[in-house]
């Protein structure tokens, strides 16, 4: 396997809500994470992600990076037990605003966001904690002040409650465009996009959807071949003029 050929699986939250579609079952992702225990795949970080893209390495082992989009607090409570039973890591990306209980949109209160002790413990048992902007704004709507504060406050946030350097980061609504990216590029030493395949490009990594009506089957194709067919539309289709896109085949 080339590294960049190896999955990142995108995750919002892991709780029973069967009208979310962002939401996975305790039991359901119990079962994902099984299947990929049982199939001998290993997660790694972006950080060693990015590496092996960058030096075009290929690797015997079967590698997947697992991201949870948001700071949700079913991450904690009950993806984390999961994971850590598997020997499975993950990276989280935060919206401090959000987790401080401030400028939450309604679409995002079907849960409670984790506490920085938990993203803490988190990061004290290997988890990257990236940056997904200090209150989740479409970026490509900002202007350069605006952006710039929205990366400045989240880092800063992360920084001061965590004691970490900010290292990588998620588009809010996977809203960017080139510019955007370039910009990211800069600061940032990965960047993850919504865009569903398995593309690599610095500042876009490119990610396979995990939502709460995919069967086992169905997730075991997302490690080796994209596939939209089960998704439907994307929720922010209403954006996706202003979305940078990439080769999609």
């Amino acid at each position: 396997m080339k590294f960049s050929e190896i999955p990142i699986l995108m995750y919002h939250e892991i709780r029973d809500q069967y009208d979310n579609m962002m939401c996975i079952s305790q039991k359901e992702f119990s079962r994902q994470m099984g299947l990929l225990k049982r199939q001998n795949y290993k997660t790694i970080s972006l950080a060693r992600l990015k590496k092996g893209v960058e030096n075009n390495e290929e690797t015997n082992e079967k590698l997947v990076v697992i991201t949870f989009d948001d700071g949700h607090e079913g991450v904690y409570s009950n993806a984390y037990p999961i994971l850590r039973d598997n020997g499975f890591i993950a990276t989280l990306y935060v919206v401090p605003s959000w987790i401080e209980g401030k400028e939450i949109p309604l679409g995002e209160q079907y849960s409670a966001f984790m506490s920085w002790e938990n993203l803490k413990e988190l990061s004290n048992h290997g988890y990257d904690i990236g940056s997904h902007t200090f209150s989740h704004q479409l970026l490509v709507n900002l202007e350069n002040e605006a952006l710039k504060q929205e990366l400045d406050l989240a880092d800063k946030a992360i920084k001061d409650n965590l004691g970490l350097d900010v290292k990588h980061f998620c588009y809010p609504y996977g809203s960017f465009n080139e510019q955007i990216r370039e910009l990211i590029v800069t600061r940032y030493d990965t960047a993850v996009s919504t865009i569903r395949n398995f593309s690599k490009i610095a500042g876009a990594y490119s990610r396979q959807w995990v939502v709460n009506n995919i069967s086992l089957d169905q997730f075991s194709k997302l490690l080796t071949e994209p596939s939209n067919e089960y998704l439907g539309i994307w929720l922010y289709s209403s954006i996706s003029d202003k979305i940078f896109q990439t080769d999609r085949s």
